[in-house]
């Protein structure tokens, strides 16, 4: 490896107490000359600080984002990788060791951790389905389908972020620039995306049900036109199903379930998981819809 084995790449728009909570753990790993920590402040509302011995903290000019936050991270980067980290994630102990193990044990050209919820957090039942990352991957597939790759964690060399040109800085709304930036890996050659089952990372919080909604509809709206616009080709393998949805949106069947099942998660229902997941894909394709 290089000067440094990682570079964890922290975009953050939000409080110090945030940033505060994340910084924890990392506090505690050794400063053996492996790893670096490199923060982006999103020009969050009020300037956030980082002690200096700890990483470096970029403050963007403007709210950009977190495609250009990410590129800004990865420009500063000196790592041979490239750790993307959301800053709600609770790194374990002895996590860069771990990173290490995986890397010198596997092989892979984007390797994403799995996401948990914190215990002990108060989850309702429709955030319990959202915090469950694994029962939404495609059942027993050794390569993480493109559309579920996020960068909420993920791992991948610096080389090929570089080679592929890094996520695209115009693709500004939610869901569309990581997408984007796994299918031009996989288009260059780099199609071994895998999970880190040894290292799953803890989330302390989790969005709430009008924040889903909300962002899954901007991606609907805004984010999956942009990338099929950019990827025409990848309509067959996100918007499956295609008759059936004209058809329901036709008979405006789309939006009644979608209103029906919306009344059952603000009452806290238990729902079975097929309905959870429909619901998610009724939010994005009425939202395509009415674009």
């Amino acid at each position: 490896m290089g000067k440094l084995d990682f570079s964890l790449i922290v975009p953050v728009r939000g409080k110090q107490e945030d940033l505060d909570a994340f910084l924890v753990p990392v506090r505690s790993f050794s400063r053996d000359g492996s790893w670096e920590l490199i923060v982006i402040d999103d020009h969050s509302d009020e300037v956030l600080e980082l002690d200096g011995s700890i990483g470096t903290i970029i403050r963007a000019p403007s709210q950009s984002g977190a495609a250009v936050s990410r590129n800004m991270g990865a420009e500063k980067a000196v790592g041979d990788y490239l750790v993307f980290l959301s800053v709600f994630l609770v790194l374990p102990e002895g996590y860069i060791d771990k990173l290490k193990d995986h890397i010198s044990e596997n092989k892979f050209d984007y390797s994403q951790h799995p996401v948990a919820v914190t215990p002990g957090v108060d989850l309702d039942f429709f955030q319990k389905f959202l915090g469950n990352q694994t029962q939404r991957m495609a059942g027993g597939k050794a390569t993480i389908p493109i559309k579920q790759s996020l960068f909420t964690a993920a791992l991948v060399k610096k080389d090929v972020f570089v080679e592929v040109g890094g996520f695209d800085a115009t693709m500004k709304h939610y869901g569309g620039h990581e997408m984007d930036i796994v299918y031009r890996m996989d288009k260059a050659g780099y199609r071994e995306r895998v999970l880190t089952p040894s290292i799953t990372l803890n989330r302390m919080r989790i969005s709430d049900h009008r924040k889903t909604v909300s962002r899954l509809r901007e991606y609907g709206r805004t984010g999956l036109p942009n990338l099929l616009e950019k990827h025409p080709e990848l309509g067959r393998d996100i918007l499956s199903h295609p008759h059936i949805w004209t058809i329901a949106s036709a008979l405006f069947l789309g939006k009644a379930m979608e209103s029906f099942i919306s009344s059952l998660v603000m009452l806290n229902i238990k729902l079975p998981k097929i309905i959870y997941r429909l619901y998610l894909h009724l939010i994005v394709r009425n939202a395509w819809d009415s674009r």
